[in-house]
């Protein structure tokens, strides 16, 4: 027997078995295996509290993945934050009210509940012509435009939105346009009709006492007040 001849033999045996384990273990020809070294990544980039994340640990043909999550004992929720050291995966343990009061932990991270700052203007910014109303997070049943006179001036306060929070812009009607006046929160051209208006003389209440609201050069009546009379001063025309 020749003894040389079965020691190929056999050489060759093996090297089928081993080939055929490769095979089975999912190598695919034209494919490269995987290495026998151990990788570690993060999906999160590290100890990142407000991000959910995964740990994914390689080695060999061997994969773990640890994802962060939120756990509860007794009147606290805690966040898990798993992420590699070296090759190898740990974690830290977070309490996300450490972050404020408005911080949970939910779904893998820490959550800041603040209600979103928000402001709206209906009419779009500072228009002097339009009466708006400005609803934000300090004012959320909203803020009317509004007019007020100083110093016989007639000005809108126009509310507008700043940074996201409310702010108004004080204008006097006067510079938006020749004869103008302030009305119910806007900036309107003025009537050059008599407008009838209720006022008081000497704390009586007069009614039907006319004047002219774009500022004639002289009232068409003028209020006497020793007699409690509306008495004609001039004849207006229009």
């Amino acid at each position: 027997m020749n003894y040389k001849i079965i020691g190929i033999l056999m050489i060759v045996l093996s090297l089928l078995l081993v080939a055929g384990c490769l095979q089975g273990n999912g190598a695919v020809a034209g494919q490269a295996t995987a290495g026998t070294g151990t990788t570690c990544t993060d999906s999160d980039g590290g100890q990142n509290f407000k991000v959910l994340g995964t740990v994914t640990v390689t080695s060999g043909t061997r994969i773990s993945k640890l994802t962060d999550n939120c756990y509860t004992t007794g009147s606290r929720t805690y966040l898990t934050e798993y992420y590699c050291r070296g090759t190898t995966s740990t974690n830290s343990i977070k309490l996300c009210s450490d972050y404020g009061a408005n911080y949970i932990c939910q779904n893998g991270a820490c959550v800041d509940t603040t209600p979103p700052i928000t402001c709206t203007d209906s009419d779009n910014g500072a228009n002097f012509l339009t009466a708006g109303k400005v609803t934000s997070s300090l004012y959320p049943q909203g803020k009317d435009d509004y007019c007020q006179t100083m110093s016989g001036k007639q000005y809108v306060f126009e509310g507008i939105c700043r940074n996201n929070a409310y702010s108004a812009v004080q204008k006097n009607c006067a510079e938006v346009a020749a004869k103008y006046v302030c009305d119910s929160g806007k900036c309107r051209a003025c009537k050059p009709w008599p407008v009838t208006q209720t006022k008081t003389c000497n704390g009586n209440i007069l009614t039907n006492i006319t004047t002219n609201e774009c500022g004639s050069p002289f009232s068409p009546y003028v209020q006497d007040c020793s007699t409690l009379t509306v008495s004609p001063k001039a004849v207006y025309l229009f």
